[in-house]
């Protein structure tokens, strides 16, 4: 046999294998809002770490995917409302229940009843929302000499995603952890000064 038959020969035999190989399984892509507002992707079985107390969650399905099932748990209860079977390509908005791990689980189907194809995979979010408050160098003035008040700039990291804020000014403060709540369904954040992370912004001096 010629070497340019063998050549061709070699290269039918390449084609044939490549076509008869079963093709890559696509997958779902899911995101979820980070700190700056952009979407992060999320890997199964890796944690997302994030500090947003107000994030979404989305599911885009591969060429191949018709439907998908959602629900996410949170530390205290579920975070969202579940989707049992849906093409909805819109957020799902994520309810912070204070820091700690959110367990999400999403199952993928190839026809839109969700009866065949089924595929499941579950992601991890972790969120630790939480203030920074820098403190004075040393003692600072309560007035002005000779007067009756004074002014002191008391830097602020907030935390995205809060709702609102508090600074609150107290004498003879102990300092202390302070840690995010979700109570009555609110999203503070905050801290203490000295610096600690915190669910209500606290600065004592």
């Amino acid at each position: 046999m010629s070497k340019g038959r063998r050549a061709t020969t070699a290269l039918f035999a390449a084609l044939a294998a490549w076509t008869m190989a079963p093709a890559i399984a696509q997958a779902a892509t899911v995101t979820v809002t980070g700190d700056d507002g952009t979407p992060i992707a999320m890997s199964p079985g890796a944690a997302t770490g994030i500090r947003n107390m107000d994030p979404d969650l989305s599911v885009a399905l591969a060429a191949t995917e018709k439907a998908y099932a959602l629900s996410i748990a949170g530390p205290v209860a579920p975070a969202t409302s579940p989707r049992s079977c849906s093409n909805y390509s819109g957020p799902a908005n994520v309810d912070y229940q204070g820091n700690g791990t959110y367990t999400v689980s999403v199952t993928t189907y190839t026809d839109t009843l969700c009866k065949t194809g089924a595929k499941s995979a579950t992601y991890q979010l972790t969120i630790n929302a939480g203030v920074a408050l820098a403190a004075p160098g040393g003692p600072v003035l309560t007035r002005e000499p000779n007067g009756y008040s004074i002014q002191h700039q008391v830097p602020i990291a907030f935390n995205p995603g809060a709702l609102g804020h508090e600074i609150r000014v107290a004498l003879g403060h102990v300092s202390g952890p302070y840690r995010p709540s979700a109570r009555a369904g609110t999203r503070r954040a905050g801290g203490r000064w000295p610096p600690s992370r915190g669910a209500r912004s606290g600065a004592r001096p």
